[in-house]
């Protein structure tokens, strides 16, 4: 791994191979870096529409994107060389409960064209 060689010095261990794939913001293929092209093109979006409030895809990103940023992998405690740390499993699943509010954002930003309280089936109703 190129990348883990630049940062971290010896063999690869475990905790610095999940910063390295979780927060690690100059990996392109880590979790954060993942997160901050989608924030951007977020923005992108947003600025088009002449916003003045951040709409809740751009907060949801935003979420993931501190926990990611403040992760301190460093500091994860380890039981054993081969055991990955219970803090690990809980930003994983923050990422992964973060990730579902991202994509239920922009779907209801952007591919779902219904508006607020209608519904086809009350058209039709009271005939």
């Amino acid at each position: 791994m190129l990348d883990y060689g630049s940062r971290y010095a010896g063999t690869p261990e475990l905790i610095p191979v999940l910063d390295l794939l979780l927060a690690h913001e100059t990996n392109p293929r880590s979790a954060l870096a993942q997160v901050i092209v989608i924030e951007k093109q977020i923005v992108t979006l947003a600025a088009s529409e002449l916003r003045r409030h951040l709409r809740d895809d751009h907060r949801a990103v935003l979420r993931v994107s501190s926990v990611l940023r403040l992760t301190d992998a460093a500091r994860w405690r380890l039981a054993s060389p081969e055991q990955v740390p219970e803090e690990c499993f809980q930003l994983l699943e923050q990422v992964e409960l973060g990730a579902g509010e991202i994509a239920d954002a922009l779907t209801r930003a952007y591919l779902t064209h219904a508006r607020p309280g209608s519904s086809i089936g009350s058209a039709g109703e009271g005939g």
